[in-house]
């Protein structure tokens, strides 16, 4: 196994355009992939990784979400939306990004990460909330 890569903070990327950022974050995650061993039943972070980098679908990802765990369904269906929203983003679906960055904040985890980052995007591309 060869050393973790040193991955930039979030902060770090503040001042990229979003697409950009996108792109420079699924480049840091498709290294991430090739080390990560495969993916455990209730390895809910490795199914995002592995929609990130194609190795799941839309579907795949939201139905994996849905299935009960330790972490409440809602919380992993903002974090799943939030992801769908910002591959189609990244890959100029901006119609597509919005309505899954609208799904993202109809789950109410109002404490995520990823909740308060689907309003940024959405306030970035003029939507209102």
């Amino acid at each position: 196994m060869h050393e973790p890569a040193i991955v930039p903070r979030v902060s770090d990327l503040d001042n990229v355009p979003a697409a950009c950022r996108g792109k420079i974050e699924l480049t840091l995650m498709a290294a991430y992939a090739q080390d990560r061993e495969p993916i455990r039943d209730g390895d809910w972070p490795g199914r995002i990784v592995a929609f990130l980098v194609s190795e799941l679908s839309e579907g795949e990802l939201l139905e994996a979400a849905r299935v009960p765990a330790e972490q409440p369904a809602i919380e992993r269906l903002c974090e799943a939306h939030f992801y769908i929203g910002s591959l189609r983003l990244i890959e100029s679906d901006r119609d597509g990004a919005v309505q899954a960055f609208r799904q993202c904040i109809e789950q109410g985890a109002t404490s995520f990460y990823e909740h308060h980052s689907a309003r940024s995007e959405l306030r970035a591309l003029g939507e209102d909330l």
